[in-house]
Order: C-alpha cells, then sequence, then structure tokens
C-alpha cells in the first residue's frame, strides 16, 4: 500500500490544500479497510491449521468464542472504530463544498467505482466467519482470499485514476460558494444508504454470533443442571437403600416422596423461551441490506424471523432428542424407586394374611426392592448424550 501512496503523491505534484487531504484521507480510508481483510486472511490460515475438534460443550463454547472473535468480532469491531467508508464520504463532501461542479463530475467515475469496492470490501469482512460456519472447503477460502488480491490491484488503479485528476486544472480551482449539483447529491445519498447496510449486515452477523453462544452457555447450563438432578436422584436412591435396610417401618418416610423431576419439556420450553426472548432483543424485524457482488440488489430481510425458523428446524430437534435421552435415564431410576416402594407397600400388607411365612415374605419383597434400586446405581451412566 506505501507504494500506491506515494504514486498518487508524486502524480498529484506539489502540495495543493484541499486536493492534497482528499486524496490522502481517500488512500488512508483504503488502507485501514485493507490492513484489516489482511489480517483476516491470516487469522483465517491460522484457525484452519490449527482447528481441533472439542469434545465437550464447555470445550465447544470456548473454541466458538475465539474463533468467532478473531474471524467475526476483532474486524468487524476495528472497521466500526476506524469508519473507512464514512470517512471516504465526508472527506468527499468536505471537498466538493469548496470545488465547482466540473471537478467533482470529472472525478465522479472514480469515486463511483470506489464506493463500489469499499462496500464490497467491508462486506466481504463477514465472508470469513460464513465459510467456517458451513465447514466451507479449502477452494471456498481460496476463493475469499482471490477476492481481496483482486480488490488490492483495483484499488491501486484507482488510486492512481485520483492522483491524475487531482493534476488537472478544475481539481484545483475553488469556489466561494458550494453550487448544488442534484446528480453528485443523488449519489452521495446512495453510497450513505450503501453504507448504512453495511452497518446492519455487520451488526446482524455479530447478533447472530452472540445468539449462538447464548445457545452454547444455556446448553452449558442445561447440562449441569441435568447432572445435578441425577445427582440428587442417585443420593436419594442411597437413602432408599438405607430406609429397606432398615426394615421400611410404614409410617416412616420414604426418600422416594422428595424426588422431584422436571419433564423435559419444561428444560426445553425454558431453553427455547431464552433463545427467542435473546433473539427478539437483538435482531430487527425488518432490515435493508445489499448483496455483495449486486450493489444495485436492494432487499427487505427479515433476520429475526429467519434465524427463530433456523432454530426451529436444525437446534430445537436436535436438542430436544439430547435431552430427552439424558433425562430419560434419570426418569427410569425414579420409575424403579416408585416400583419398589409399591412392592414394599404390597407386601407389607398382604403379609399378615399369609400368617407364619409373613415376615419371611416381607423381608423377600425389602430384598427385591434394594436389588432393583441396587442394579440401578450399578448401571453405568454416559455422560455423552448430555453433550448433545
Amino acid at each position: 500500500m506505501n507504494t500506491v501512496s506515494s504514486t498518487a503523491a508524486d502524480l498529484a505534484g506539489p502540495p495543493f490544500g484541499r486536493v492534497e487531504r482528499l486524496l490522502n484521507e481517500l488512500q488512508d480510508s483504503w488502507s485501514s479497510l485493507a490492513d484489516i481483510s489482511h489480517r483476516l486472511i491470516e487469522s483465517s490460515r491460522a484457525v484452519r491449521v490449527s482447528d481441533n475438534l472439542p469434545s465437550t460443550l464447555a470445550e465447544t463454547t470456548e473454541q466458538y468464542k475465539k474463533i468467532t472473535g478473531q474471524l467475526l468480532v476483532e474486524p468487524l469491531d476495528q472497521f466500526g472504530r476506524l469508519r473507512p467508508i464514512s470517512r471516504s464520504l465526508e472527506a468527499m463532501q468536505e471537498f466538493d463544498r469548496g470545488a465547482p461542479q466540473p471537478a467533482a463530475r470529472l472525478r465522479a467515475k472514480i469515486d463511483q467505482r470506489f464506493q463500489s469496492l469499499m462496500i464490497e470490501g467491508a462486506l466481504d469482512l463477514c465472508e470469513p466467519w460464513r465459510t467456517r460456519r458451513s465447514d466451507g472447503t479449502e477452494q471456498e477460502w481460496l476463493i475469499w482470499e482471490s477476492r481481496i488480491v483482486k480488490r488490492d490491484k483495483r484499488a491501486d488503479d484507482l488510486l492512481r485514476a485520483y492522483g491524475e485528476w487531482a493534476t488537472t486544472e478544475e481539481a484545483n480551482k475553488s469556489e466561494p460558494q458550494y453550487s448544488q449539483d442534484r446528480e453528485r447529491q443523488k449519489r452521495m445519498e446512495l453510497w450513505w444508504r450503501r453504507q448504512t447496510t453495511v452497518s446492519t449486515v455487520h451488526d446482524m452477523d455479530v447478533a447472530f454470533r452472540e445468539l449462538g453462544l447464548t445457545w452454547l452457555e444455556a446448553a452449558e447450563q442445561q447440562v449441569a443442571s441435568l447432572r445435578r438432578e441425577r445427582e440428587a436422584i442417585i443420593t436419594l436412591i442411597e437413602k432408599m437403600l438405607e430406609w429397606i435396610a432398615a426394615g421400611a417401618h410404614a409410617g416412616t418416610k420414604t426418600p422416594l416422596e422428595s424426588m422431584l423431576l422436571a419433564s423435559y419439556d419444561e428444560r426445553l420450553r425454558g431453553w427455547s423461551n431464552l433463545v427467542e426472548e435473546d433473539a427478539s432483543k437483538r435482531l430487527p424485524e425488518k432490515a435493508e441490506v445489499i448483496a455483495l457482488g449486486r450493489l444495485s440488489d436492494w432487499r427487505t430481510m427479515r433476520p429475526r424471523e429467519a434465524f427463530l425458523s433456523a432454530f426451529t428446524t436444525f437446534c430445537q430437534s436436535a436438542t430436544a432428542q439430547s435431552v430427552r435421552t439424558y433425562w430419560e435415564r434419570t426418569a427410569e431410576i425414579v420409575r424403579e424407586a416408585s416400583r419398589s416402594k409399591e412392592i414394599i407397600d404390597y407386601w407389607r400388607g398382604a403379609a399378615p394374611s399369609h400368617g407364619d411365612q409373613a415376615q419371611a415374605l416381607f423381608a423377600k419383597a425389602l430384598n427385591n426392592a434394594a436389588n432393583l434400586l441396587s442394579e440401578q446405581l450399578r448401571t453405568p451412566v454416559s455422560d455423552a448424550a448430555a453433550e448433545f
């Protein structure tokens, strides 16, 4: 980029004041965007080389934070702070306020191509994370990198053209009073509108990233809750075995009465509500966007509706299956505990009618109930299902 800057300055000749300020600001605006793009290439290559598959939800969440930080959050944050497109437009407006109409008109085609270049580059900053998120191929990564290299060449040509324009007589004339140029005004309004859509696209991509993080963190909490619930149930089963060993006397409180198990439907409903509420806060109902490569193609999106539809289709069903698989194992333990108590209650009532065999039959019932519960404790429990 230094070569381009020198070329533009050489072509511009001696310092021209306003002209030089415009050239410098356009050069700096492009350099800011180009620097972000090239750092993003380096980050994406590092991610592709060291991309290891996580084995737990906690590892998945940390990897998600790290990769989205490198490929999306940090570059878009830099773009937002440096404001390359806004700065270039402000510089043009400042120059044109004191320049005659011919100076701006002579520059119009260069401006059009330069602003298109800036918009394309800004929209392309989201591409690495989208490619990573969709498990893009190496060819897709190379195509994206190639676009950046080609864009650099186009920028070199345009900055050189600006330098040539700066040497013209029209560019160096001043006009004491700004004259209205309606065509120029329309173009400027269009460019500002495009700049707004860039911010909208960036904001939505970051919002989608944050919603993904909400989902993962909620998943971690859900898994932790399922594990705590199972641990509590296991503790109560152990107490119930102690109660049986003590004779399971009538009138004593059964540990089973404390076994409260939330249904998996309730768990999923709470989880879905959390994600849906977060989506309502982060995503607008409607948003105007422009497609990369078709800068005249304006569209109205419904990002909130699109996200919730994708969430329902791709996340809720898989989540429901995982939660149900893990929950069913815990529910089975509770069911066996209830069955054991039913055996004890039945034989406690039936034993007196069997005379001398009463105690032996009741003792056998206690032993059977204890075996049922002990079998549940001996059965290995895998946490794999809870990791989704």
